[in-house]
């Protein structure tokens, strides 16, 4: 017997806009900007973990618009580790002719509703790897602190993050690196975490002068 086999495929989770009302809940996780192959052009997602421990993608739009979409500037404001819900609400016509309408989503988040438990968990891990997270709170002399105990490899590779960010983002101090970087690639700036942020760093387009 062998596990290569199409029943034994893993599949990814996508929210599906299949009528009105279908909706999705669960702990926003992580946000990424990945190649979208079909549109040729980046896109937003959305990572969330549902109840039964299921996890889940939510597409945005175009990181690069000039007009984010509706779906985007509602999550700005929303912090990992909330637990939130994506409903399809209604269609907008398109003003173009001969095309779709676009299906709208609303978000809908409230700053006191958290994953106390994942919360927690990601406390714990940057804990363990001195690591730097933005979005729980952790101050400025405490990611100066983690930078301080980086082996020599590692120094390497933040000094190769601050270079991509500054010819990808336009940041300059270290302060910028670290919330610009967060903020585009989704990622948390911890050690385990680096290699990443290099490739979504290096997929970017560099910033227009």
């Amino acid at each position: 017997m062998t596990i290569f086999n199409d029943d034994n495929k893993v599949k990814s989770n996508w929210f599906q806009k299949n009528k009105i009302g279908d909706s999705i809940e669960g702990t926003y996780i992580a946000k990424r900007i990945v190649m979208n192959q079909l549109r040729g052009k980046e896109q937003i997602i959305y990572e969330l973990k549902a109840a039964d421990g299921q996890f889940w993608n939510v597409g945005g739009g175009d990181p690069n618009a000039k007009f984010p979409a509706g779906i985007d500037i509602q999550m700005r404001n929303v912090k990992l580790g909330q637990v939130i819900g994506f409903k399809y609400t209604e269609d907008k016509p398109s003003t173009t002719v001969g095309m779709n309408p676009t299906k709208k989503v609303q978000v809908f988040a409230n700053p006191d509703i958290v994953d106390e438990e994942w919360l927690k968990q990601q406390d714990d891990e940057n804990a363990i790897e001195g690591g730097i997270d933005p979005d729980f709170g952790v101050s400025d002399k405490t990611v100066l602190k983690a930078f301080e105990k980086m082996d020599e490899a590692t120094d390497d590779m933040i000094g190769h993050i601050n270079k991509l960010a500054e010819e990808k983002l336009g940041a300059i101090t270290p302060e910028e690196v670290k919330d610009m970087v967060a903020e585009k690639t989704g990622l948390a700036f911890i050690e385990k975490n680096l290699d990443k942020i290099v490739e979504a760093l290096t997929a970017l387009p560099a910033k227009k002068k």
